[in-house]
């Protein structure tokens, strides 16, 4: 080795670290290594502490932001919220339907929906829910634009509201917001379903307001337009029918020559018809051995005779007949009804009849404390109809008129139950009034207020309406699509 190298190599030894120095250098290096350790440690601990705070507060169920539409955030409670109010409205709409819909002893996402295959109950209520939460964002949003505000009756009614669920939850032994978590599902409390409620009904409020400024833009032209061309979906026909049955094999099927004879049969009754009512019956009966059934439908439902039937030159006792495929159906006009009449509108209260002695039937002791109170509700009337709303919103136990001082408008024939039918289509006077009975309801004290608009005149509004909300809507809608983030699956 040459002398400088052996220089380099002593000096590079000369820097080395004694055995003693290195054993506390290494010892440094390890207290470092378990600090470090030890402070990512407390971190970790803080932030899973944080967010079990978090978890625990609610705030992912009611801040964080699991569906959006438009540029509305909606939480995971407010989905359950909507959720539940689908599931509500659906037993609403379908009452005791539902029990042979839904079998409440199996969970809901273990069900096949019956409106959609590919669907559970749960998913098609989950479905229903977001499509609620659509249209309340898009309604409120124009709300809110356009100034809307909470009246003091819709005040009124959150208040009401959220008192009933306060006696609900000390009835059953939960806080407020304990009773509306087990309602509405996690992320609800007081604070949010008044929030719901107060964005649903501006949202309605906007949505109605819209719906009517359709109503009130068609002209009587128009309206008349669409009742013609509806016609046959709308008019009521009452007729007699009679069938004549071709001979048929074990397969039921009848041969050509077996439908030659009863149509031949079937054009002799026709013949011996003499124009009239009767004159069909007497011919059906002779050739057939039996009356003929006498039936009222929509046009439409007489298949090929609808048009026969529609046709406005008809007359009763006209005679048509129709082929089936096994026979001959003859059809005999008695009259049409064309929807052509002015609807009523009345005022009304509403006192129930009470089963007391929960007997199952309501005794003539029970009828007459009713009549008893809705006797003297009418002697404190005042004769005007002013004050017969008033007296209405204090004492009808209609719950959905009351409110509105019992008005309904624009009755049509068969909408109320008989004897309140029958006072509304008895040629009554505006001022009028009477007291009926209805064995399932009980008394009604009516205030006549006057014609309504023509029937026919009301369907085909209430149809071109929906058509053209709905149109809107539709169009509207693609402003505020559903998207679903991550926490969606949290549901």
């Amino acid at each position: 080795m040459g002398a400088s190298k052996e220089k380099q190599l002593r000096e590079m030894r000369g820097n080395e670290s004694s055995p003693k120095e290195r054993a506390a250098q290494q010892a440094a290096a390890e207290k470092k290594k378990t600090n470090t350790k030890y402070t990512i440690g407390v971190v970790v601990i803080l932030i899973v502490a944080i967010l079990a705070g978090v978890i625990n507060s609610g705030f992912i169920d009611t801040r964080l932001a699991a569906v959006k539409t438009g540029s509305t955030s909606w939480s995971l409670g407010q989905v359950r919220y909507a959720k539940q109010t689908a599931y509500s409205q659906f037993y609403n709409n379908y009452g005791s339907l539902v029990d042979y819909l839904i079998d409440s002893e199996t969970p809901l996402d273990e069900q096949q929906s019956a409106f959609d295959e590919n669907m559970t109950w749960d998913e098609y209520f989950t479905e229903e829910g977001l499509s609620y939460l659509q249209e309340m964002a898009a309604y409120y949003d124009l709300a809110k634009a356009e100034g809307y505000t909470l009246s003091e009756e819709e005040q009124q009614t959150i208040d009401d509201n959220m008192v009933m669920y306060d006696t609900y939850a000390q009835l059953y032994g939960y806080t407020t917001d304990g009773y509306l978590t087990a309602m509405y599902g996690e992320g609800n409390t007081a604070k949010t379903v008044r929030q719901m409620m107060e964005i649903s009904i501006l949202a309605g409020d906007y949505a109605q307001a819209k719906q009517d400024s359709f109503s009130d833009s068609y002209t009587t032209e128009q309206l008349d337009a669409w009742y013609e061309e509806n016609s046959q979906n709308n008019n009521s026909v009452t007729y007699l029918s009679a069938f004549i049955s071709a001979e048929t094999d074990e397969e039921g099927n009848a041969s050509e020559e077996a439908l030659a004879t009863a149509k031949a049969s079937a054009e002799a009754v026709k013949k011996a018809c003499d124009g009239t009512v009767e004159g069909f019956t007497t011919a059906v009966l002779e050739a057939t051995g039996s009356v003929p059934t006498e039936s009222s439908s929509i046009p439409a439902g007489m298949g090929d005779a609808a048009d026969w039937a529609n046709d406005s030159a008809r007359k009763a006792g006209d005679v048509t007949m129709v082929e089936n495929g096994t026979g001959y159906t003859l059809y005999c006009y008695e009259s049409i009804d064309t929807n052509d009449y002015n609807t009523v509108s009345v005022r009304h209260i509403l006192i129930k009849t009470v089963d007391a002695d929960e007997d199952g039937s309501i005794s003539e002791e029970e009828k007459q404390t009713a009549l008893d109170t809705i006797t003297a509700i009418k002697d404190q009337w005042d004769g005007t109809e002013e004050g017969f709303a008033t007296l209405a919103m204090e004492n009808s136990e209609d719950s959905g008129s009351s409110s509105e001082g019992g008005l309904y408008e624009n009755i049509y024939k068969g909408q109320m139950v008989t004897a309140f039918d029958d006072f509304c289509f008895a040629e009554h006077k505006p001022g009028d009034t009477d007291i009926v009975y209805d064995e399932t309801y009980g008394y009604f004290f009516i205030y006549y207020v006057g014609e309504g608009d023509s029937y026919k005149h009301v369907l085909a509004k209430d149809a071109l309406t929906g058509e053209d909300f709905t149109a809107w809507k539709d169009e509207l809608m693609k402003s505020y699509t559903i998207e679903k983030t991550g926490l969606f699956k949290r549901l």
